[in-house]
């Protein structure tokens, strides 16, 4: 999610000497998780987004002809928190 955040500030947080997730500021954390949540949406377990088991599953977005509806929807929220929680800080 570091990569994804960076990538989507155009470089801002590693040209700060934001180097990982861990530096990231709480909003961006907070985006992480709110999103890592979605699991439990899907059916999963409430744990599913807890320590090492949370992550943003975007399986099924290698061809965005056959992507499901829901995937499609998922990655929006994943695009349109990410860049609410970068606010201002980009390049």
């Amino acid at each position: 999610y570091f990569v994804f955040t960076d990538g989507m500030s155009n470089g801002y947080f590693s040209s700060n000497d934001v180097r990982s997730y861990d530096g990231l500021p709480a909003q961006n954390k907070f985006g992480f998780v709110t999103l890592a949540c979605a699991c439990r949406d899907r059916g999963d377990r409430s744990s599913c987004c807890q320590g090492n088991r949370a992550r943003l599953d975007v399986s099924g977005i290698d061809d965005p002809d056959t992507m499901p509806a829901r995937t499609r929807s998922y990655v929006m929220d994943i695009c349109s928190v990410t860049s609410e929680a970068i606010g201002d800080n980009k390049l």
